[in-house]
């Protein structure tokens, strides 16, 4: 359950490197952290919030079979109004905590399962207090100890948070010190150690449950922890990745990435039918234009012609790349020796439609390209690196019949 719900946080959370640093925080305090800053609450209230909804519906469920079980002691400590007792626990409490039930059910607001669960405990309580108001009977001020054990549910058993656990418990003694005086019952000496005994057991209960949370939100953060450094990790090594396998100048794959996907594409398709051209290209006369206008500008018109090259490899499994220099490589699976023609002849034209100025060209008043094509194919199925071979070949022939052109 941590390992997915951490995800899920890392995905929806937007200031990664803030978490983190609120995590680190965090993680220095001693020995417990009782309430986080407002992102990681919310965070850790709802991941365990389906969990303890589940628990708290089982236990409230057990709870009220237990407290109207005790329907029977009602006719033995309640006997001048055990009617009354039973009216009020079968068609009063029990229909009430139904609702309250199904409320429960379906809630997905942490907060208020908490305070419809205090307000179960809080009813329960009433109820057994009203009725040793009411009830003269000896036996009767022995049934106070059912408000002790709903007390024990409300800290111990229940999973709500410590905040609601502290106001049940601060509820629960504020009750006895209203109800206490009209219950003629049990002498006053008897009421007195019963409110020292209530608060010894709600204190010695809250220290427990503190214990509990602290231990429980020291394990969420620290696993938060683990996993936001594993995030930013794995984020770093993604970029690692990415730059080792991007020409810095243009962002368009370098050499390397190239050969493997080539090396991949080729493996993956041995065995069909299917054809895979290789664009081999080349800035015409770039030397000279590096000459004339200086290597910025050299720059700046690699990464414009970059842009043309950016814009057809838009298939999931196209590449462009440029492989040092003026030169760039273009790989289009899929696609036969016309369709790879047609292409190329869109590129060109596309480049000499930016009209980059180059007045020492021996071709054109503008930037131009010049295009070699080789396919593989089923009956030409060679390695990578012979099929880019047979790509530079096919560019030195469209170089040496006038440049500007596309050759196979």
């Amino acid at each position: 359950m941590y390992q997915s719900f951490y995800t899920e946080i890392i995905e929806q959370e937007t200031d990664i490197p803030g978490l983190e640093r609120l995590c680190l925080n965090l993680n220095t305090r001693a020995p417990h952290v009782y309430l986080f800053p407002k992102p990681i609450e919310s965070y850790f209230s709802r991941s365990f919030f389906n969990t303890h909804k589940r628990q708290n519906l089982i236990f409230m469920i057990i709870g009220l079979l237990v407290y109207d079980l005790f329907a029977i002691m009602d006719k033995q400590m309640l006997l001048d109004i055990y009617p009354l007792a039973w009216q009020l626990r079968f068609l009063g409490f029990t229909p009430v905590t139904l609702a309250l039930l199904y409320l429960i059910h379906k809630t997905a607001n942490p907060r208020i399962m908490d305070r419809l669960i205090i307000s179960i405990l809080t009813l329960g309580s009433i109820l057994i207090l009203t009725l040793l108001c009411m009830s003269g009977h000896p036996l009767s001020a022995h049934y106070h100890s059912g408000v002790f054990v709903v007390s024990l549910a409300g800290l111990l058993i229940f999973k709500i948070s410590i905040r609601y656990k502290a106001l049940f418990a601060l509820v629960t003694m504020g009750l006895h010190l209203v109800w206490f005086p009209f219950i003629t019952t049990i002498p006053i000496e008897s009421k007195f150690n019963t409110i020292a005994v209530l608060v010894a057991l709600c204190f010695v209960c809250l220290i427990s449950a503190f214990e509990r949370e602290g231990t429980l939100r020291k394990a969420f953060i620290y696993g938060l922890s683990k996993e936001l450094s594993a995030h930013t990790l794995e984020k770093k090594a993604r970029l690692l990745e990415l730059l080792s396998n991007r020409d810095e100048l243009t962002g368009l794959a370098n050499r390397r990435f190239l050969n493997d996907h080539l090396n991949r594409l080729v493996t993956q398709t041995e065995n069909s039918a299917f054809p895979i051209s290789i664009l081999y290209v080349d800035i015409d006369d770039f030397k000279r234009y590096n000459d004339t206008y200086g290597h910025s500008a050299g720059d700046l018109c690699l990464q414009k012609v970059s842009t043309v090259f950016k814009g057809y490899a838009n298939r999931r499994f196209d590449l462009a790349s440029r492989c040092g220099g003026e030169e760039f490589v273009m790989v289009l699976p899929f696609t036969g020796t016309n369709e790879a023609m047609a292409v190329a002849e869109k590129i060109r034209t596309a480049v000499e439609t930016l009209n980059i100025p180059h007045r020492t060209s021996g071709v054109s008043d503008r930037v131009t390209i010049s295009t070699g094509i080789a396919t593989i194919t089923i009956t030409n199925r060679v390695p990578p690196s012979e099929a880019l071979n047979q790509a530079d070949q096919a560019l030195y022939r469209a170089k040496r019949s006038g440049k500007n052109k596309v050759t196979t």
